[in-house]
């Protein structure tokens, strides 16, 4: 219907398994509501055609691997009075994902250090926070890079900010003691 959303998308072994989009957007300085459609919009069963395969749009999706499960909230949407992250550990997601362009600005990281300790604490699940890095920033916005795993209310790891080249970070969660 001519919209563009804001997605994550989640594949495994080169396979395309859904598209999660972005449901509360910011009209702040970004102005994503000038650029993007909430994913509020999409009515059940939604799809998008890619390479010939259908693949699905998925609003609340929970993922399993087998091994755990896990759902994924975009950016300031972890910000909301009620986030997609709380709607989807209440809903048996054991690891949360956070894929973030957040500007960077005065006191922000401690900020969202805070809130992913807090969110993982409230949520009793892993969480994985990762914001654009160094090929994101303008002459007006800077962002960080920063990476930061959690697990029950504590950062385990997290990852160097401002570097001047790609970067990740890695951890083990553990799911055992999550459930």
């Amino acid at each position: 219907n001519n919209s563009i959303f804001n997605c994550a998308v989640v594949m495994h072994n080169g396979k395309i398994h859904g598209f999660v989009p972005k449901k509360t957007l910011c009209n702040g300085m970004k102005g994503e509501s000038r650029w993007f459609t909430s994913g509020n919009a999409l009515p059940c069963g939604a799809s998008v055609t890619i390479d010939g395969t259908q693949v699905p749009l998925l609003k609340n999706a929970i993922f399993s691997t087998g091994s755990y499960s896990f759902g994924i909230e975009i950016g300031n949407e972890a910000e909301m009075p009620i986030t997609p992250g709380a709607m989807l550990a209440a809903n048996g997601a054991e690891i949360i994902l956070n894929p973030s362009a957040a500007e960077e600005f005065a006191g922000y990281n401690s900020e969202t250090k805070r809130r992913i300790e807090a969110d993982s604490r409230r949520y009793c699940c892993g969480y994985v926070y990762a914001n654009s890095g160094w090929g994101e920033s303008t002459s007006h916005a800077s962002y960080t890079g920063y990476n930061a795993i959690a697990e029950c209310g504590r950062i385990i790891t997290e990852g160097e900010r401002f570097r001047t080249e790609s970067a990740y970070t890695i951890s083990e969660i553990d799911t055992e003691k999550i459930n």
